[in-house]
């Protein structure tokens, strides 16, 4: 519990948004770049003794200890502004060098719109982490269908 151990033990699900997007309209080392800047970023931003690993293709997951909600909730959205800063940075780079060898224009149409991220408070009754991680997952599949309907929205 967070009052015994000097702050709680959060789980946080990532998983970047329009990853195959990246992948396809810049390539995979583009996108390779990509996740190899959210390993970074974690990695700068958390404490050293938390975890923090690629879960799958383009899902990251982080288990932050000794912590609270507001700190956790602080670190990645520091790591999702940076992320995307070094990733516009990167595929803006990319797509110049690209456009001005294809043709006399260098303007990068892409934006980086960040990642998707669940945090949960681990507990004391939660003796079974794969079905916390089953809960987060059926709550990020929510969270990007959501964010897919808005993109749709708005288009």
């Amino acid at each position: 519990s967070e009052d015994r151990c000097g702050g709680g033990i959060y789980f946080v699900y990532i998983d970047i948004n329009h990853m195959m997007a990246i992948n396809d309209s810049w390539g995979h080392k583009c996108g390779d770049r990509s996740l190899e800047i959210v390993v970074n970023e974690l990695g700068n931003n958390f404490q050293s003794t938390d975890l923090c690993f690629r879960y799958g293709g383009d899902e990251f997951l982080v288990i932050a200890k000794h912590t609270n909600k507001n700190t956790v909730l602080s670190t990645i959205e520091k790591v999702q502004a940076r992320y995307c800063e070094r990733v516009d940075d990167h595929i803006s780079e990319a797509c110049k060098q690209y456009l001005e060898r294809e043709t006399s224009s260098a303007s990068s149409p892409y934006h980086c719109e960040g990642f998707a991220y669940v945090i949960s408070r681990i507990t004391d009754e939660d003796n079974d982490y794969d079905d916390v991680l089953r809960r987060m997952g059926d709550e990020m599949e929510v969270l990007k269908n959501n964010i897919r309907a808005q993109k749709m929205k708005s288009r």
